[in-house]
């Protein structure tokens, strides 16, 4: 039986084998020794895992502005595949204004610089303001309804009763970044509807000015984007995502809140700091072998 750092049977359909097609190594026109084959027995073509490996690595700064790619022999032989999924990743990949091609030459990027990444913030509230200031919201639903077992666990209410639900999308330039599945007790249904949630972010609603957050839980995995995930990111079906599940208490310790965080790794990365005296804690984190 899986079990989870929420001392339930949660989240087994996580950490699914298909996100290993996002490795981070950069290609070298040196040696094959830190490639990892594509997952051919996943339902994304070929190509499409390979342009988005290459475009990971090139929207991250691993591969510079007009530095040169492998050659197209040399992905072939680095990724296990065929010469026409090389040209049709490189083929997108030039679409999409990412590298210019060179007859007899070869392919170079054309990203510009990426800006620096901001400062990540130090605290959980501060953090949350900054995804609110820095993004819009769209609510796709706000309502009544029994929620899974192992939500209605962690928020402490029976099998049989109703939880709200609510389902956002947090967008940035107009790009999906965040699909936001949260479930709260049924008390918070005259607070939390569609009309609040276009004034004020969810945890103000629930949490006013954060003074009266008690302890939070998170747990990350990963997973590959079903088709409503997929619909709302607007990404590839099958593509890897990045997962958070978070438990809020209030200062009483009693459960608030159990958010699911979807996002694309194409678009976000999750940052942490821990103190020096937290190391061994908790807070930084345990990793769960679900064996």
């Amino acid at each position: 039986m899986s079990r989870s750092v929420f001392g339930m049977s949660a989240l087994q359909h996580a950490l699914i084998q298909g996100c290993k097609s996002l490795v981070r190594s950069r290609p070298s026109n040196r040696s094959n020794d830190m490639a990892s084959p594509l997952q051919k027995a996943s339902g994304t073509l070929l190509h499409r895992q390979l342009f988005v490996v290459l475009k990971q690595q090139i929207v991250r700064g691993e591969i510079r502005d007009q530095e040169r790619l492998p050659t197209q022999e040399e992905l072939c032989a680095q990724y296990d595949v065929s010469r026409i999924t090389v040209r049709r990743a490189l083929a997108d990949l030039q679409a999409e204004g990412l590298i210019r091609n060179e007859q007899g030459v070869g392919a170079f990027v054309t990203a510009p610089r990426m800006a620096p990444n901001k400062a990540p913030s130090l605290s959980f509230v501060a953090g949350l303001r900054r995804v609110v200031e820095e993004t819009d919201v769209r609510v796709l639903g706000v309502e009544l309804s029994r929620c899974p077992h192992y939500i209605a666990n962690a928020l402490s209410i029976g099998d049989e009763d109703e939880a709200l639900h609510v389902v956002r999308i947090r967008l940035r330039n107009d790009v999906p970044v965040m699909l936001l599945d949260a479930w709260l007790p049924k008390r918070f249904e005259s607070v939390v509807t569609v009309r609040a949630l276009s004034k004020q972010p969810l945890f103000n609603l629930i949490a006013g000015s954060g003074k009266d957050v008690g302890r939070v839980i998170q747990e990350v995995n990963a997973e590959i984007a079903g088709p409503t995930t997929a619909s709302a990111l607007k990404i590839e079906l099958n593509s890897p995502v990045l997962r958070i599940d978070r438990l809020m208490h209030d200062r009483k310790q009693l459960p608030v809140e159990y958010l699911t965080v979807r996002s694309s790794p194409l678009h976000s990365r999750l940052v942490m700091e821990i103190s020096g005296n937290d190391v061994n804690t908790l807070s930084a984190g345990y990793l769960v072998h679900d064996l």
